[in-house]
Formats: C-alpha cells, sequence, structure tokens
C-alpha cells in the first residue's frame, strides 16, 4: 500500500461531511490511543494484509486488494451514537473523494458485534472494508 491511500483514509475520515460533525478532528491511526482520556467519539484506523490479486502479467498493473478497519469508540453506557457513526464511515468511504488514482474502489466487508475497552473506557465496534488497489 502506499501513503498515498493511507493519507486519503486518514484524511476522508477527518474531513468527510459525514464523518467530521460527529467525531471532528479524533480520528487516530493504529497504535496512537494509550489513554482513556480522549474526548469520544474518536475513530481509529488500522490496516491490515494486502493480498496480490494474481490476475495480471503486467509489472506496472498489479491488482490487489488492502484490507483496512475502523475502530469506533464511544462513551461507556451507550451504544447509540455507533449506530449513526458506523452509517457515516461507510458513506464517506464509498464517496471516493479525491481517492489517489491507485485505489479504484473500497468494498464494504463488515461490522463487528458490540464490544467493550475497558482500559480505553469506551464501548466500540469495528467496520472491515477492502481497498482495491491497481498495483
Amino acid at each position: 500500500m502506499t501513503s498515498a491511500v493511507r493519507a486519503w483514509v486518514d484524511y476522508t475520515l477527518l474531513n468527510s461531511a459525514y464523518t467530521q460533525p460527529l467525531t471532528a478532528d479524533r480520528v487516530f491511526q493504529q497504535g496512537s490511543i494509550l489513554t482513556a482520556q480522549h474526548v469520544k467519539p474518536y475513530l481509529v484506523h488500522h490496516f491490515g494484509n494486502r493480498t496480490d490479486e494474481g490476475m495480471s502479467d503486467e509489472d506496472n498493473f498489479r491488482p490487489s486488494r488492502q484490507f483496512l478497519q475502523i475502530y469506533m469508540h464511544v462513551d461507556q453506557g451507550d451504544y447509540g451514537p455507533i449506530d449513526e457513526i458506523q452509517e457515516q464511515v461507510r458513506l464517506a468511504l464509498s464517496t471516493l473523494s479525491g481517492r489517489p488514482a491507485q485505489l479504484a474502489g473500497v468494498q464494504y466487508l463488515e461490522t463487528s458485534q458490540d464490544l467493550q475497552d475497558d482500559l480505553l473506557q469506551t464501548f466500540f465496534r469495528y467496520m472491515r472494508f477492502q481497498l482495491i488497489l491497481s498495483r
């Protein structure tokens, strides 16, 4: 995955008209949340495995899929805000507005069950996506 794709995901989650009213500037990369002292709700994105599709012999066009998880954290006691946030995250990433050339598409895969993080003092869910890349 290129840093342009990572930057696009971060920028989209921070600035989309869908997510910005709910999470403002509270979008973080994996590993950067170490305390429960953050204002909630907030989003954390994790990039997972990248898989070569093996669909082309051309060196300049190698389609692949990059897994992406978006964690949505809210105050303990009410899962309600997550329902709204998850729909807005899906809409933000599906618009593909301003995407880098190598990002051909974003496919929604699933949303987790309700979860609780006692250390961060949040309720949370995660959503899984595949970023479809052209090289």
